[in-house]
């Protein structure tokens, strides 16, 4: 069963097909809904995460995270070999949003496209982050499970939904990966080759 599910791209909520504004937000809805194909239909349930450094309008993508990941997609449409967007957070842990058609555990990437690959080595993502966090998310059931005989990789490929890609970075950095109130990120997006 592949099911097609519309989530508002202001605040996460799940939304008709043929809506024009969210029904929780109110939001705008013509071209900016997020869609999301999976095996299994999720909620997308909102934090009540606040800080520094998050996006007005949305209260869970941290600043220039969006932009970031925008520009990510621009290089790729121009020819980069591999680009990678690096997230930091101040507690030193790091995610990457990678060029998804670059990554080999995804299977049909899209392109331009985004993916973010979380490797799990002796049962901690990046080798140091709890395992049992991201899995108590509900969005982790759309990641698909790689394994290796050294380690275990989850995957996701988001296409060109920046947007989308910016809310569930931002919510894996504060639900596994230790950001709160107050946390800033860096963001660093290059090509390698």
């Amino acid at each position: 069963m592949n099911e097609e599910a519309n989530f508002c791209s202001q605040c996460g909520s799940k939304i008709n097909s043929d809506a024009k504004f969210c029904s929780s937000c109110g939001h705008d809805l013509k071209n900016s809904s997020t869609k999301i194909t999976s095996d299994k239909t999720i909620k997308v349930e909102l934090t009540n995460a606040t800080g520094k450094g998050l996006e007005k309008g949305y209260g869970f993508i941290f600043n220039g995270l969006t932009e970031a990941l925008k520009e990510n997609l621009s290089l790729q449409k121009k020819g980069g070999d591999f680009i990678v967007t690096e997230v930091k957070i101040d507690n030193g842990e790091v995610i990457q949003v990678v060029q998804a058609n670059g990554v080999a555990d995804i299977p049909n990437p899209s392109f331009p496209g985004l993916a973010i690959v979380l490797p799990v080595v002796d049962g901690k993502i990046n080798g140091s982050c709890s395992l049992s966090k991201f899995e108590q998310m509900e969005e982790s059931k759309l990641f698909t499970k790689y394994e290796y005989p050294d380690y275990t990789s989850f995957g996701i490929d988001y296409g060109s939904d920046h947007k989308g890609a910016a809310y569930l970075t931002s919510k894996l950095l504060i639900h596994v990966f230790g950001a709160g109130e107050g946390s800033a990120i860096v963001t660093t997006t290059e090509e390698f080759g």
